[in-house]
């Protein structure tokens, strides 16, 4: 068990989750190796199939403006290559957007199963995390998709209620009226953050307790935390600042990316995927890590029951 009497500071969280990947190198490293692969790839699809298809759409919008009469061949051509263009983006997006979030969900279970035997003091290998997985990945999954779902129908919310300020403000000139819709935007933004937080949680809670998952682990992670939120609070600020630095260093790297020479291309997709994967991995084990403090909390322990080194065979399920 890697509970204790004494409660951990935020500090000493971060650190535990920091040094926890080297508690049992011989299973995060190839883990590792596979995410940052399923990143690469991820990475270089977007760069190669997507990004070109943008840029070519963009393209013939810019040349359809300039065609003043709509009843020219050339504006009738450039309409239908449009559309063709718009259905195939629609398309490949679709699938990819699905194929990664599968990849990205049953990686992130098996991560979990790993910083959770690692935490707990079992040093497993990378098969029998596998056949962890294997025997009890559909609850995880079940709460990823509800999960997944949340987070939509939040971003959605956000972006129509940015559009309805945006208009708002056009209409009404006032700088007052303006400073309080925004600080209104900020708060549902913090609200948001924090439900996201309590979400994440949840997927750990989802691996680590057998039989709690969707909407029971949802209202149990919200449970754990009530004792511990303003620890809570500051590793969700951390978290958040993680997810900004790899969406920038993305946003950098796919700027660039059509203008770029082949190595240079290459070399900054293998840069995002390490640090993408690098701070996955870490936020991971920092809930990984809060999850259990809040277990102590509650005076009831690590409801996980890992499975021993010989109990491991495929054909067993988790107890």
């Amino acid at each position: 068990m890697a509970n204790s009497t004494n409660s951990l500071s935020t500090l000493e969280i971060l650190w535990k989750a920091l040094v926890l990947p080297f508690k049992n190198l011989k299973l995060f490293l190839p883990l590792f190796l596979i995410t940052f692969l399923s990143s690469s790839i991820f990475f270089f699809s977007i760069v190669i199939f997507i990004l070109p298809l943008l840029t070519d759409l963009t393209l013939k919008i810019k040349e359809l403006a300039h065609t003043v009469d709509p009843s020219s061949p050339e504006y009738a051509i450039l309409l239908a290559a449009i559309k063709k263009d718009v259905t195939r983006f629609l398309v490949d997006e679709s699938i990819e957007l699905l194929l990664t979030f599968i990849i990205n969900s049953l990686l992130m279970i098996i991560t979990l199963y790993a910083t959770l035997t690692t935490y707990c003091g079992e040093l497993f290998s990378l098969v029998e995390i596998l056949i962890m997985a294997k025997n009890n990945f559909k609850g995880p999954i079940l709460t990823q998709l509800v999960v997944a779902f949340l987070n939509s129908a939040c971003f959605i919310f956000l972006i129509l209620l940015s559009i309805f300020v945006h208009m708002l403000v056009s209409w009404i000139h006032s700088i007052n009226f303006s400073i309080l819709l925004i600080l209104i935007i900020l708060l549902v933004v913090a609200l948001f953050l924090c439900c996201n937080f309590v979400w994440s949680l949840s997927i750990v809670v989802s691996v680590a307790e057998i039989g709690c998952y969707g909407s029971m682990a949802i209202h149990r992670s919200a449970k754990l935390i009530k004792r511990r939120k303003t620890q809570g609070f500051l590793l969700l600020l951390l978290i958040t600042a993680f997810a900004f630095a790899i969406y920038y260093i993305a946003k950098f790297s796919l700027a660039h990316a059509p203008n770029s020479k082949e190595a240079i291309l290459v070399l900054s997709g293998i840069i995002f995927a390490l640090v993408a994967r690098t701070l996955d991995l870490f936020t991971l084990a920092i809930l990984t890590v809060y999850y259990s403090e809040c277990k102590n909390s509650h005076e009831d322990g690590f409801v996980y029951n890992s499975l021993s080194h010989s109990d491991a065979h495929v054909d067993e399920e988790l107890p």
